[in-house]
């Protein structure tokens, strides 16, 4: 069935870089039961990374089926070393930026390229960092299957070309390869209030024009998982465009500075008087004296730093 089962190699195996822990994905789960654990060394050994979520939502949720689950319910539960610590001597190729489960049972089986086997001549547009799985995350919570082992559910099963279209010109910088659903999971699972449910352009489809502000590293989001799951006071349900729409992080009314897009909504996600980003005493950057989407291009943020800010 997958494809470590077979070969000593992986299909999708460059040889580019190690996994993110900088050693092999099998040392992350010794003593595991993980699809690997017959071989010494995991199939993308020092190709591509190991998945992000291991492609496992539904399983991490349940618990049940995956196989990198059975030992510690954690994908990475024995790493030395946080993905998104990776340093910065051998950044990530820029190119395997779906999630590297994909091709193990792979949705779009039918296609006839892996996304991330898509060669250097044409790169796929940096910008399409969005798990693939966007839009498929009910069958993940509630079925028996995911929708990447199911083949029929995914949206893009039979599509032979990445269906993030945005053109060549416009290249989202590299920062922002945390899934862009962090903390908003409820409004998908629910199928009611997207984040961008009123939207007319999905974020990922923003054009080939402008590209998206480098500097705004932290997802977009942050700060409004508590509206958006209550569908009461998300900062932008009643506009006819998503903020980012037209490419640049800034909000509509204030383009040159990095404000929060949810200012005012922010409270609620805490049940309090003030975000932490607001007060300064909570955040994770506690006492930082800039937000990180502040940041400017002096000193940015090392560009393999992907993990979700918060």
């Amino acid at each position: 069935m997958a494809p470590w089962h077979t070969g000593t190699v992986a299909p999708w195996h460059r040889g580019t870089q190690a996994p993110w822990h900088h050693g092999t994905v099998a040392h992350r789960h010794r003593g595991t039961m993980a699809p690997w654990h017959t071989g010494t060394v995991a199939p993308w050994h020092r190709g591509t990374q190991a998945p992000w979520h291991h492609g496992t939502v539904a399983h991490r949720h349940h618990g049940t089926k995956a196989a990198w689950h059975r030992g510690a319910m954690a994908p990475r539960h024995q790493g030395t070393m946080a993905p998104w610590h990776h340093g910065t001597k051998a950044p990530w190729h820029r190119g395997a930026m779906a999630p590297r489960h994909q091709g193990t049972v792979a949705p779009w089986h039918q296609g006839t390229k892996a996304p991330w086997r898509h060669g250097t001549k044409a790169p796929r547009h940096h910008g399409a960092m969005a798990p693939r799985h966007l839009g498929t995350m009910a069958p993940c919570h509630t079925g028996t299957m995911a929708p990447r082992q199911l083949g029929t559910q995914a949206p893009w099963h039979r599509s032979t070309v990445a269906h993030r279209h945005r053109g060549t010109m416009a290249h989202r910088h590299r920062g922002t390869m945390a899934p862009w659903h962090t903390g908003t999971m409820a409004p998908r699972q629910h199928g009611t209030v997207g984040p961008w449910h009123q939207g007319t352009m999905a974020p990922w489809h923003h054009g080939t024009k402008a590209a998206r502000h480098r500097d705004t590293m932290a997802p977009r989001h942050r700060g409004t998982a508590a509206p958006w799951r209550h569908g009461a006071l998300a900062p932008r349900h009643h506009g006819t465009g998503a903020s980012w729409h037209h490419g640049t992080n800034a909000p509509r009314h204030c383009r040159g500075a990095m404000a929060p897009w949810h200012q005012g909504t922010v409270a609620p996600m805490y049940r309090g008087t003030i975000a932490p980003w607001h007060h300064g005493t909570k955040a994770a950057w506690r006492h930082g004296t800039k937000a990180p989407w502040r940041r400017g291009t002096k000193a940015p943020w090392h560009q393999g730093t992907m993990a979700p800010r918060h």
